[in-house]
Order: structure tokens, then C-alpha cells, then sequence
């Protein structure tokens, strides 16, 4: 239980780990343009909270979005991933190595323990 309650934040504790996702694919170069939630999805001792992230960037930048979610204390998982040349970033972070923008759209899906009654 002490594990669960570590690595599944509350539902309280959500609002810091969705801005806390946010804020890595800002820091990682990327220029969010959605950040929506989705209905939650509740599934026995844990909910499931999906979010639809669409954001521009460089090929790299995207790849360190994707390595600095894999380093949460908290379990998140990226799905859906759909990448499309020609998004509308700019400056030099929003290319890829051809130089042209790339667009990214997926499902960030985090989760957290309901309280029990």
C-alpha cells in the first residue's frame, strides 16, 4: 500500500503532476498549443487521467519530452503518438533536422488512487 500511495498520487496531488508534465514539454523545447483533459476512466484501485497534448518542436526536442516523462517518480504513459511534418513552431528548437517544424499529438495518461470512503 505504501508503494501504491507513492508512485499513484491522489487526486488532490493531480493539478501539480499535469502542470509538472506541462511545464517538461516546455522546458524540453516544445510550444504547446493543446493541453485538454479527457473523461477520466476509473479501473478497481486506480483511475486513469488521459490528457490530449499537441505541441511543436524539433524531432530532438520531442525525444527529450518523451526521455524526461520516462524519468516521473509517478507513472505517466504517452500513447496515440502521431508525428507530422510541418508543424507551426519557430526558432531553431521547433525543426527537425531537415529544418522543418514537426508536430506532435498524443494521449498523456497519468494516474492516481481515488480515496476510499
Amino acid at each position: 500500500l505504501k508503494l501504491v500511495k507513492e508512485i499513484l498520487p491522489s487526486k488532490d496531488e493531480m493539478e501539480k503532476l499535469l502542470v509538472t508534465i506541462e511545464g517538461l514539454a516546455t522546458y524540453a523545447g516544445l510550444e504547446v498549443s493543446v493541453w485538454d483533459p479527457m473523461p477520466e476512466a476509473p479501473k478497481g484501485f486506480y483511475t486513469q487521467m488521459p490528457n490530449t497534448l499537441k505541441a511543436s518542436g524539433g524531432y530532438h526536442e520531442i525525444g527529450k519530452f518523451f526521455e524526461k516523462i520516462s524519468n516521473e517518480e509517478r507513472i505517466v504513459t504517452i500513447g496515440n503518438i502521431d508525428l507530422k511534418q510541418g508543424g507551426k513552431g519557430r526558432g531553431s528548437k521547433a525543426k527537425d533536422s531537415g529544418g522543418n517544424p514537426v508536430e506532435l499529438s498524443c494521449v498523456i495518461n497519468s494516474f492516481y488512487a481515488p480515496e476510499k470512503d
